[in-house]
């Protein structure tokens, strides 16, 4: 029983690592363009809610804010930085959780 639950887990984190290549060539869309766009335009002196309008918190355009900063505003680089911070919130999770 032991061995077909780490083939499994084997299985699944091939299968995750898979997604995460695939993931690499993901377009910018939904919530991630406006923000980023909308962050874009704060470091080019655009003050939120004054300059142009959005329904987001404004938390929202600090953790865009630095993370448009972080990966210069290119696509792969804010890729990269998903699959980081996704590998982080597994590796909390796994520590969390072994006990």
């Amino acid at each position: 029983m032991k061995r077909i639950q780490i083939l499994f887990i084997i299985l699944l984190a091939i299968f995750l690592i898979t997604q995460a290549i695939f993931s690499l060539h993901w377009p910018l869309t939904h919530d991630e363009a406006p923000l980023f766009y909308e962050t874009f335009l704060m470091q080019n002196g655009k003050i939120p809610y004054k300059d142009f309008f959005d329904f987001q918190m404004p938390g929202s355009y600090i953790i865009y804010y630095f993370l448009g900063t972080l990966s210069n505003f290119g696509a792969l680089r804010i890729r990269l930085l998903d699959i980081f911070i996704l590998a982080t919130i597994i590796f909390i999770t796994y520590q969390a959780l072994k006990k």
